[in-house]
């Protein structure tokens, strides 16, 4: 007898309440498919569980229905998987990877109705091998392409994405950021305190006792990003980033960019001098030399209210 669990998900609450596509549809056709199967006379095909996740994305491991899935595979409360497709269990490449893993280790099996893939037979399994592998391929040529075109654009002195203290993002060209002035003038005192401080908690606690936080800003998706209170490793950041003096970093290399720099090269060598010569857990990830200086573009800081 197959005992099966039926997963059905969709990645907004909105989605969940359409008819087409709705976790309503996904388990009738899961459910239908069961009873085909069951009165094929093959096999007793019965449904053991089902699992709604309603408004989570397929690139989160840790949904709960998700979790309580899998748990549930380990301890043989069910032996089959059903989904309407492929992507409602997982859309991404490691996820579906732990999921096969997990089946494979309890002699489990895995049916998606979309792609006509059921585990259970040994043509099924032939050809999730063939959808890994093609998987796994696209994958690699896609970080391939992302990293030359990366490595390009830091070449050209054109930023990578991401935020940072100073700067803001120019919608009409993303790789060359503007300079912020409020801002410009709290990256200058980052700087000018540590040489006061010689430590970047210290640095941080006074910034924040003078009411400055991380940077706020809007994310790409609509979430509102940052505002919060400094800490040491946020400062050892700002304070070895090249970009400040006009660089570009990736990887290993250093390019002159085509922003704005706003921190003088004489007061970045100071600095630097001074995490240099400092002993102790502070100097751990100090940096001396410009092929040594971390690019980082996670800092971010607004002015006190």
């Amino acid at each position: 007898m197959k005992r099966c669990g039926l997963y059905t998900r969709v990645s907004t609450e909105d989605q969940a309440q359409v008819k087409d596509g709705s976790l309503d549809t996904q388990i009738d056709l899961l459910q239908d498919y069961v009873v085909l199967r069951s009165r094929s006379g093959e096999e007793d095909w019965r449904i053991a569980a089902r699992y709604r996740e309603e408004g989570r994305s397929g690139k989160d491991p840790s949904r709960p229905e998700y979790r309580r899935l899998l748990a549930d595979v380990r301890t043989g409360k069910i032996d089959t998987v059903l989904c309407t497709k492929i992507d409602r269990v997982s859309r991404s490449l490691p996820g579906f990877y732990e999921l096969i893993e997990t089946l494979e280790e309890h002699d489990a099996s895995f049916v998606s109705l979309s792609e006509q893939l059921d585990t259970s037979t040994a043509t099924g399994r032939a050809v999730l091998k063939i959808l890994l592998v093609v998987a796994e391929l696209e994958r690699e040529q896609t970080s391939e392409r992302t990293s030359q075109k990366a490595a390009w654009r830091a070449s050209k002195g054109l930023k990578n994405g991401g935020q940072i203290l100073g700067y803001d993002v120019d919608p009409d060209n993303p790789g060359i950021p503007t300079v912020n002035d409020q801002e410009r003038d709290l990256v200058l005192l980052i700087y000018k305190t540590y040489l006061e401080t010689d430590s970047y908690k210290r640095t941080a606690e006074t910034l924040n006792q003078r009411g400055y936080r991380t940077k706020s800003y809007v994310s790409r998706r609509g979430s509102a990003r940052g505002g919060r209170p400094f800490k040491d490793t946020t400062i050892n950041r700002a304070l070895t980033n090249p970009f400040y003096v006009g660089k570009i970093r990736h990887h290993d290399e250093l390019f002159d960019g085509q922003h704005e720099p706003i921190v003088p090269l004489e007061l970045r060598e100071r600095v630097q001098r001074v995490i240099g010569n400092r002993g102790g857990p502070e100097s751990a990830s100090k940096t001396s030399t410009s092929s040594g200086y971390r690019a980082w573009s996670g800092v971010g800081s607004v002015v006190p209210s």
